[in-house]
């Protein structure tokens, strides 16, 4: 196994690197520092070595020297290569997304990402009539002015600022809470395609990985964070689009 790793590129090592379901984006960080941005050097390194890294216990160890990395590896390029889909490691993203401090090591990405500046509309996922003429409107607008649209492609503002901004033939960008094989909900299928062959659709998590309760908020820091601001069309007073607020106002937006 330990050879295998030497022959790894870098790119490839900080794929599996994001692919390890007990490291997080700031755990990733860490470990990347310790070993000089050498992500190689993080799956030749010894078990000592590891156990100096705070926040590195046990079963962190046991996914980084698992068995069943190379076979995983191998998978996930197969994925990539069948779904016409890249991952762009860190230095390949926005400059806006590097300036959060818990920025991603890569993000799986279908499509090109645009260029800025990016303004980011969400909001509440069952909007009144007004709300969602407002969000295609306003996300329409932008668009003719030159911004790129980002959002979560939710059902309610979500879909209908994305929409605004492709009848603007502007540019839009998706982040999803789920892998970028898997079209949630399912009735945007049309939408995510459409996004993907004119902007992008963007995700931090591997194939196969579904949504829940801890992808949602990780995802919702990105659509704050590569934007210079959030608008937000309606919303409950606890609802996702607030927590993606609340990330804009700690990341300075």
């Amino acid at each position: 196994m330990q050879s295998y790793y030497h022959n790894l590129s870098e790119a490839d090592a900080l794929l599996l690197l994001n692919g390890l379901s007990s490291v997080g984006p700031i755990l990733a960080t860490r470990l990347l520092e310790f070993f000089d941005h050498d992500p190689r050097a993080i799956f030749l390194s010894s078990e000592m070595e590891l156990r100096r890294i705070e926040g590195i216990g046990p079963k962190i160890i046991s996914s980084i020297k698992s068995d069943a990395n190379e076979s995983w590896l191998m998978e996930e390029k197969s994925k990539l290569e069948k779904f016409s889909a890249r991952f762009l490691t860190r230095e390949r993203l926005p400059s806006m997304l590097h300036e959060i401090y818990d920025c991603p090591i890569g993000l799986y990405a279908k499509g090109e990402i645009p260029s800025g500046p990016y303004i980011a509309i969400v909001g509440t996922r069952m909007p009144t009539n007004y709300g969602e003429r407002m969000a295609k409107e306003i996300a329409y607008g932008l668009s003719m002015k030159g911004f790129c649209v980002v959002s979560g492609m939710a059902r309610g503002i979500d879909s209908c600022a994305h929409q605004g901004a492709l009848d603007a033939n502007g540019k839009t960008i998706a982040f999803l809470g789920n892998g970028l094989d898997i079209v949630y909900p399912p009735e945007h299928y049309g939408l995510y395609q459409d996004i993907a062959s004119t902007g992008s659709v963007l995700s931090e998590f591997p194939f196969g990985r579904k949504a829940d309760r801890r992808t949602f908020p990780m995802r919702n820091r990105l659509v704050s964070g590569i934007s210079c601001g959030v608008l937000v069309i309606e919303s409950a007073s606890k609802g996702g689009s607030m927590i993606t607020a609340q990330f804009a106002a700690e990341q300075g937006r």
